[in-house]
């Protein structure tokens, strides 16, 4: 779902819903998805989708690539 912005055709992409970050943040701590819904106190189902949500906005295809690319581009708090 990668789009190019007007001024200089860099990409940019779908920003992330606050519970999508908080998936992003476990995921770059290297938490699997049962750790991530036993933390955030959901189904492993639910953290699956939130996962599958974040590799379509960022425009990745796995948890690796993901975590990079939030951690290129700040996409958490420190």
């Amino acid at each position: 779902m990668h789009s190019t912005d007007k001024a200089g055709g860099t990409p940019a992409f779908v920003p992330l819903t606050w519970r999508e970050l908080d998936v992003l943040q476990l995921m770059v701590e290297g938490k699997n998805n049962t750790e991530i819904a036993d933390e955030l106190v959901v189904e492993p189902c639910t953290v699956k989708t939130h996962v599958s949500n974040i590799h379509s906005k960022l425009g990745v295809n796995n948890r690796v690539k993901a975590v990079r690319f939030a951690m290129e581009q700040h996409l958490l708090q420190d």
